[in-house]
């Protein structure tokens, strides 16, 4: 034996062609094909033939008195069946065969052939000096040819079955790696991982209920797809869902299948296509049971209505009505999905369509007041409603008088909004009274009481102009839409002890982060599944809002 110019390999002497040729040409009881066989031998030896070693025309020739490649495409199987029937008959092949058949792309127009998914030869680019990779094609022969023909007007296929498989074992357990994994399998790990946090763990997890996932498959999917996943494929997966959420029309069209699906089974009350420039995307969630709600709850209680971001990966706003029972807890009355254009006005024409909807659902039935964020979108879409809701008004000695529906300021952001904007404009000295004074101006029961007192706050900030003029234009001033909204005077009525939106917001908090896994971006279809349940079924894994 000599060495050859790479120190990693050997010269063999002509003697042991044949043993090296045996050895790395059988694997047990399979033969590998002539590339793998090649492959193999050059991971110990030369083969150039310059530096004397094993010539690869010596391996061809062993091929082909081994006799291995004569019978590679045997007819092992054929039978007669109509065009129609012909996906059935490839589910049973592969369950027969235990294999996974892909179609090859290199077909006859009257000929489809599909062969098995480690077909094909492994393909190295580059130098020869780099490390071995894994490789799921292995020169595997087995092939299904299906011949398309037409006897007395009829379409028929003949399907012929070549084998057997060669440079793999279907039977091996290892085989399993090269299958793809169950859609399913990765649904059910990214859950997982949310929940754990740990790839390792999700990975073992994964393996353990391999058994219970395949039992529940169709016997296709048991032979064609594997029901676990590896530790590097979850983390994989897990970066694509960090990086980005994948979104196409397709994801549209599915929401909108499923959503004229869910009109048809009274859980979507309204919906309104997209049209650009012309009518925004509408979608208003009611159903039997919000609607009882709704008319049981609302007299001489309010309504919280909010909006909220990041619940889809459209990033349309999801808006809501919440009303506490009689224990306190918010119960949901309606949501809406909305488009929203900058400046297009959108989201206040589809907040304006759902309270009128909503409104004629519930007859005469009308809550007290409606209790929002000093927000002019749900002002003016909310005001355009009232006013012309017969419902809301009363004559009284000629006056008339609203009796329903009051627009009332959340607290909590009547007092973040001092925080953020008021009190920045005063000397740091000068905040906590001006604080205690916009508070005490909060609670005045009456509208002569909170007038003196802000006659009083101007004669005393009458030097620092700015404040003046917010106060003025945004909080107590005659002309200031908002100067009845925000005092206790404005709300000395039944409203169910509904002065902020917090209900509403505990109600965010539980779709986001339970029933939403506090996942942003989400499927937009995923949102319908998990607010109402999904078309078919009416339910959704895991639960719904509304159970």
């Amino acid at each position: 034996m000599c060495q050859s110019s790479s120190p990693a390999l050997r010269i063999p002497c002509i003697e042991e062609w044949t043993d090296i040729f045996i050895n790395n040409h059988i694997d047990g009881i399979l033969h590998r094909s002539l590339q793998d066989t090649i492959s193999s031998i050059q991971a110990l030896w030369c083969t150039s033939v310059r530096e004397y070693g094993l010539p690869k025309v010596f391996v061809e020739s062993a091929m082909k008195d081994c006799g291995c490649q004569n019978d590679a495409r045997q007819a092992i199987s054929q039978l007669v069946t109509p065009s129609e029937d012909v996906p059935h008959a490839l589910n049973v092949i592969q369950i027969q065969f235990r294999t996974r058949l892909m179609k090859w792309k290199w077909a006859s127009p009257n000929v489809d052939v599909f062969v098995c998914h480690r077909f094909g030869q492994p393909r190295r680019r580059g130098s020869r000096i780099r490390r071995t990779r894994q490789s799921k094609k292995c020169g595997c022969n087995f092939s299904v040819f299906v011949r398309k023909m037409m006897h007395r007007g009829k379409s028929w296929a003949e399907i012929t079955v070549y084998g057997p498989h060669r440079g793999h074992n279907p039977l091996d357990n290892f085989e399993v790696l090269h299958l793809p994994v169950h859609p399913t399998i990765i649904d059910c790990c990214m859950d997982d991982l949310f929940d754990v946090g740990c790839v390792r763990h999700v990975a073992k997890m994964s393996l353990r209920k391999e058994m219970m996932h395949k039992r529940k498959a169709s016997p296709t999917d048991q032979v064609t797809h594997r029901f676990f996943m590896l530790p590097k494929e979850i983390q994989n997966h897990a970066t694509k869902l960090k990086v980005g959420t994948t979104m196409s029309d397709s994801d549209w069209v599915a929401m909108m299948h499923d959503a004229q699906a869910l009109v048809r089974n009274g859980k979507v009350l309204h919906l309104q296509p997209y049209i650009p420039g012309s009518q925004p995307f509408i979608i208003v969630i009611q159903d039997e049971w919000m609607l009882s709600m709704a008319c049981k709850l609302s007299p001489n209680n309010a309504w919280a209505i909010d909006s909220t971001f990041k619940t889809n990966q459209f990033g349309l706003p999801l808006y809501a009505a919440v009303t506490p029972n009689r224990s306190g807890v918010g119960m949901p009355l309606w949501y809406m999905l909305c488009s929203s254009e900058t400046g297009s006005g959108q989201e206040k024409a589809a907040l304006a369509v759902t309270l009128t909807i909503v409104f004629k659902r519930m007859s005469n039935v009308r809550p007290n007041a409606i209790v929002i964020d000093k927000s002019w979108t749900e002002f003016r879409a909310i005001q355009n409603v009232v006013s012309s809701d017969p419902h809301c008004w009363k004559d009284f000695d000629g006056i008339r008088s609203q009796i329903a529906c009051k627009i009332l300021l959340c607290w909590f952001h009547v007092k973040k909004a001092w925080v953020d904007h008021l009190l920045p404009k005063v000397h740091p000295n000068m905040r906590n009274r001006l604080y205690g004074q916009m508070c005490s101006l909060m609670h005045c029961r009456t509208e002569e009481a909170f007038d003196d007192l802000y006659n009083t706050m101007i004669y005393e900030y009458k030097e620092v102009r700015h404040v003046l003029s917010l106060l003025d234009r945004s909080w107590c001033g005659p002309n200031c839409n908002w100067k009845s909204m925000w005092p206790r005077f404005g709300r000395l009525f039944p409203h169910g002890n509904v002065d902020t939106t917090n209900i509403i917001e505990r109600h965010w908090q539980y779709i986001k982060y339970t029933a939403l896994r506090g996942r942003v971006n989400r499927s937009i279809t995923c949102l319908l599944h998990t607010l109402i349940g999904e078309a078919s079924t009416g339910t959704c894994m895991g639960g719904t809002v509304l159970e």
